[in-house]
């Protein structure tokens, strides 16, 4: 087994952690052992994100999708976007709020549940929130929340093994290597869509890529809609 960010590791590790006995659950259940809160983070790539929930589907997992509403390079209200969002919440999976504390403030959690009830006119949705940046903002680790479930509880972030693959790295090494129930009861783990694809290229060229990409589907809306760029 070979550690990268292909789509076939990511199939191995789903895998290697159902051969091990885990479950995989949601962020309202804590009361049993052996489970893994598979969680996705989508910052950019909603596209990729179907992706893993096809393959999840296959493999007989469930995952938590956090959708941004601010995110710059998808309007998730937009034709396209809701059609993959439906798609993933048919396929099994739940869909969370990814909430960008940088641009309100926290202390206002009205602003979340206004959030939240805007998103449940256009696609299921639970009152699940991970936060955008979270370390960056000290008031946010670790707190309980009484409106809606945090990822980042002392439950899911203390109590819990937490699992990144942040800026395109595992910091701790690959999470098939904590795969172990007798080590590890309980995982949190996070993956960011993104970074997921072939497995061969670096951070940063993935991001070129994927910006590129997206240029091209901007082009190709203005040529389809804007009758003075199409002339």
């Amino acid at each position: 087994m070979k550690c990268n960010f292909s789509l076939e590791h990511y199939k191995e590790i789903l895998d290697l952690a159902k051969s091990q006995g885990y479950a995989f659950s949601d962020f309202f259940d804590k009361g049993k052992e052996g489970i893994i809160y598979l969680r996705h983070d989508i910052d950019i790539a909603l596209d990729k994100a179907v992706l893993l929930a096809r393959i999840e589907k296959e493999k007989g997992a469930r995952a938590t999708y956090f959708v941004q509403l601010d995110s710059a390079f998808y309007n998730p209200f937009e034709k396209e976007s809701l059609s993959i969002i439906k798609e993933i919440s048919c396929l099994g999976h739940d869909i969370g709020l990814h909430f960008n504390p940088l641009h309100f403030n926290l202390k206002k959690s009205q602003k979340i549940e206004e959030q939240i009830s805007l998103c449940s006119k256009f696609f299921p949705i639970k009152k699940v929130v991970s936060f955008h940046k979270a370390g960056s903002v000290g008031n946010i680790l670790c707190k309980e929340t009484k409106d809606f479930v945090s990822t980042y509880s002392p439950y899911f972030f203390n109590q819990v093994k937490y699992i990144s693959d942040s800026k395109g790295n595992w910091k701790q090494g690959c999470v098939c290597n904590f795969l172990k129930p007798e080590s590890f009861s309980k995982i949190q783990l996070l993956t960011h869509p993104i970074w997921w694809g072939s497995g061969f290229n670096a951070p940063t060229d993935i991001l070129n890529d994927y910006l590129k990409d997206r240029q091209k589907h901007l082009k190709e809306y203005l040529l389809k809609n804007i009758k003075t760029y199409k002339a």
